[in-house]
């Protein structure tokens, strides 16, 4: 161990001296006086040595460095030689894997799914590979010879084939053949594997590619060619790139980027969102890259990271030499894929026969592991830019190559398949393909203590659900990352003025309009640490410590005034057209073309029961007058009955759809003729159609009764609708109809939260006043301290709306007398700025697509407090 910090330091000390040899050429060159250059290379003197310090401080002993552990998993019950193997995380943290099965006489094509939350294994879609027949006939010297482009699949038979037969349902097969050399990857928006060209024991194989769908666990697509793979689904074509390409999926940009492989010398392939339509993807090309071609054996040297690539070079096939040459250092690079531009990044690790790159979202690092043959673990920081050597510091990881790996969040790399080594460097054999194991990276310690995050929950299966239903459920043991750290130059100076001269309300208030993040701030010296919103209990402790500490600690920074909203009013012309008099717990949510909706809650007006109105009602906010109508009557029919009596309900506009998904939260009424007659049903999932203007319930619906929610949040790259609760999230799959269910920390309430979906995360403020955001990928919470004015009574909460990347928040007012409170919170610097809130006010509300928050309501304590209008804002 002493060596290596002796190696470090030394590694620290040759970087300072390179720094200290560019100031000095900087200095003789910054300007013709004498004592210019004196003062100049003083100053960058002084840079040198301070950059001596935070290297040698990085060099040090203890946490200041990343650390990992490793552990084995349960083996696959696929025991067969995977060496050209593939597989990938899917968007409910499962590790899908399987074909390149290099020695498999029958060319095993089947597919699996390990499930980390129970260390378990799933076959998915068995194998058929004994069942590939091929057309032969005798040659002129009677040997028998293949009919080319001939192969197929065998009819399965009823008795000898029964397994299979119940499988497809029939005796047609529909699989893709087994393969090497291809590349696989997961489509995320489409939940799909999709599987391209490589080589197969079945050479003249017509199957070129096949995309997979984890919905229906079937083969959806069986294409000869790549442009029969890419019709109606990618427009124009790209051409193909080489076996073993480096393949890397873009999920935030739903883009794949190709390049590379073996024999490859052309351009970057990319699959990306097509806007004119009517296929969804295009083919798109890059220049070609920078990298040394060809490079062979890359297939998993690229990851994504937001809109970016990285690469690490692995091997370099050059002429006249047996390949291949692995360099050392090996040349690391990016490629934004917006742009198309690449950048050469500071050297890594040497490169290697089929290593793997993986791309860890809590740690915001990149892990490098395996290749020829070696147990190598490089680890690339992307908040600080540099990689650390981490080979030998992690007892027992087995050297390996040619496997697949991808990371589950807040559980860790998952590798699997490929070739194992034994400490002599000697092959184990084709079973050890089978071998699982997980890598956990632990991030420096000084990143431990500058996040803001509550502990790790574990999202576990709903014990009351169907038993069939677990298995969909993404029940993903998960930890939250530490937030980027802001930059230098974002930040106020310890006399509480703002570097550069900024004035913290014009400028605060210009990135608002602007969409930009608002400036960060250090936290005040008589500003004590904002503690997470939930402090972990003692279980959640031990877990963490077993976790190498990944809770960090809140920070928050004092409130700047600025900015104000400004109002327009739409009069509430009353029953039958809208509500009136005493407004409550209604769900505002935007519809077909702009038009607001109103969908359960409390109101007056008419001969009806006032508590859960089951009415729905709609306006114009942009119109003078609100264009009111009565969109569906109190009592519906027994083909299409209301939602009877729901109060603090969910509800979100579904445009794929064209729906409204309603979500009952509290049910209670009497028991009026409408029910007696059909017209109202006590259901817990039902839609609105705003087109027929009829209720419909759907069918196979989990219709469980959780009372007390949050509004529901649409998110629509899972297409799920989203209700945080108390102490549960709870997720509804819309295609499934099936309910999941991921803890929350106990604490504060949390239902009837008005929350806003930003980005991948859902905002709220809970009932004790504090901020909240929920990871719809993660399933984890985090805290982000008190909201920006004194606490009240500890029952109100204020409603969140998502106002472009920030969070508007407003308190609900339930007369015009009382206090109005309003502020947006910037979440990529953890900083609020107050709001002037003005004359409009309400205790519900909405943020139009037009920019504009809508309030209405009120009026519990009598009709004086009655909110006579709707109030349509702007931030100014």
């Amino acid at each position: 161990m002493a060596s290596q910090t002796w190696a470090r330091q030394a590694f620290a000390l040759s970087n300072v001296g390179l720094v200290l040899v560019q100031c000095r050429r900087i200095a003789n060159r910054s300007g013709t006086a004498h004592q210019e250059g004196r003062m100049t290379r003083h100053r960058l003197s002084v840079v040198a040595f301070t950059a001596l310090a935070v290297s040698l401080a990085f060099s040090s002993e203890g946490n200041a460095q990343f650390t990992a552990t490793y552990e084995p998993l349960a083996p696959s019950p696929l025991r067969v030689a995977t060496s050209w193997y593939s597989g990938a995380v899917t968007n409910d943290g499962k590790f899908i894997y399987g074909l390149g099965h290099s020695h498999n006489a029958y060319g095993d094509n089947s597919l699996w799914a390990f499930d980390p939350t129970t260390n378990s294994h799933r076959q998915l879609f068995p194998s058929t590979g004994n069942k590939w027949l091929w057309e032969t006939y005798l040659d002129g010297e009677g040997k028998k010879q293949v009919v080319a482009g001939s192969g197929h699949w065998a009819t399965l038979d009823p008795v000898a084939d029964k397994a299979l037969y119940a499988f497809f349902g029939g005796p047609t097969i529909t699989a893709l053949t087994n393969r090497n050399n291809h590349q696989a990857f997961y489509m995320p928006a489409r939940n799909e594997f999709w599987v391209l060209a490589g080589t197969t024991f079945y050479q003249k194989s017509p199957y070129f590619a096949g995309r997979f769908n984890l919905d229906t666990n079937r083969w959806v697509n069986l294409s000869t060619s790549l442009a029969e793979f890419s019709a109606g689904l990618i427009a124009g074509s790209g051409g193909w790139v080489a076996p073993n390409a480096a393949t890397a999926v873009c999920k935030d940009l739903n883009t794949v980027v190709l390049f590379g492989g073996m024999n490859g010398t052309g351009g970057v392939r990319i699959i990306e969102p097509n806007p004119a339509g009517p296929e969804p993807y295009r083919w798109a090309l890059a220049p070609k890259p920078p990298i040394h071609l060809p490079a062979e054996n890359v297939r998993h040297n690229a990851v994504c990271v937001g809109d970016t690539v990285y690469f690490i070079s692995g091997q370099e096939r050059v002429p006249n030499v047996k390949c291949c040459r692995a360099p050392d250092p090996g040349p690391f690079w990016s490629f934004h894929v917006p742009s198309r531009a690449w950048t050469r990044l500071a050297d890594g690790p040497p490169g290697g026969y089929f290593l793997t790159l993986t791309y860890d979202s809590d740690a915001k690092a990149l892990l490098y592991y395996g290749g020829s043959a070696s147990n190598r673990l490089w680890v690339y920081d992307l908040i600080a830019e540099r990689w650390t050597d981490l080979t030998g510091t992690v007892p027992g990881l087995p050297r390996a190559d040619m496997h697949a790996g991808g990371f589950v969040p807040g559980f860790g790399h998952v590798f699997k398949g490929g070739n194992r080594y034994d400490t002599a460097g000697r092959n184990e054999g084709y079973s050890a393909s089978s071998k699982m194991l997980v890598v956990r990276l632990v991030p420096p310690s000084e990143r431990l203590r500058s996040g803001r995050a509550v502990p790790a929950v574990s999202a576990v299966p709903d014990s009351t659900a169907p038993a069939g239903n677990v298995g969909h459920a993404s029940e993903i043991a998960a930890t939250l990352a530490p937030p980027d750290t802001p930059s230098a130059h974002d930040r106020r100076d310890n006399s509480g003025g703002w570097l550069g001269g900024r004035r913290p309300t014009s400028s605060a208030l210009a990135a608002v309009r602007r969409g930009e993040s608002l400036p960060a701030v250090n936290q005040a010296a008589n500003v004590p640490p904002v503690n997470a919103s939930h402090p972990a209990t003692e279980t959640d402790t031990g877990r963490q410590s077993a976790s190498h500490s990944r809770a960090w600690a809140a920070t928050q920074s004092a409130a700047q005034p600025g900015g104000r909203l400004v109002w327009t009013r739409i009069p509430l012309p009353g029953y039958p057209k809208s509500p009136q008099g005493t407004i409550k717990h209604q769900r505002l949510v935007e519809g077909p073309a702009g038009r607001v909706y109103l969908l359960g809650g409390d109101w007056g007006g008419g001969p009806h029961q006032n508590t859960g109105r089951q009415e729905v009602y709609s306006f114009d906010p942009l119109s003078r007058t609100g264009n009111w109508r009565q969109e569906a009557p109190y009592c519906g029919t027994a083909d299409a009955p209301v939602n009877w009596h729901t109060d603090e309900a969910g509800v979100a506009w579904d445009a794929k759809r064209g729906v409204f998904w309603k979500l009952a939260g509290t049910q209670y009424g009497p028991k009026d003729a409408c029910l007696a007659s059909g017209g109202s049903v006590r259901t817990k999932v039902i839609q609105f159609d705003p087109a027929k203007r009829k209720w419909h319930v759907p069918e196979g619906f989990d219709q469980r009764d959780f009372w007390y929610v949050g509004n529901g949040v649409l998110d629509p790259e899972r297409d799920q609708l989203v209700q945080i609760t108390d102490t549960v999230a709870w997720h509804l799959d819309l295609q499934t109809g099936q309910w999941l269910r991921y803890p929350l920390p106990a604490g504060a309430h949390r239902f009837n939260a008005i929350a806003a979906r930003l980005g991948r995360a859902i905002w709220f403020v809970n009932r004790d006043e504090r901020l909240e955001s929920y990871d719809l990928d993660t399933h984890t919470l985090s805290g982000h301290g008190q909201w920006p004015y004194p606490k009240k009574n500890g029952w109100g909460m204020a409603m969140t709306f998502a106002l472009g990347s920030k969070v508007l928040a407003i308190w609900p007012t339930s007369g015009p007398k009382e206090q109005r409170l309003a502020a947006v919170y910037d979440p990529a610097t953890n900083q609020w700025i107050t709001l002037d809130q003005g004359d409009g006010w309400g205790n519900v509300g909405t943020l139009h697509s037009s920019g504009r928050v809508i309030l209405m309501g009120g009026g519990i304590n009598g009709p004086a407090h009655h909110n006579k209008f709707v109030w349509v804002g702007q931030v100014k």
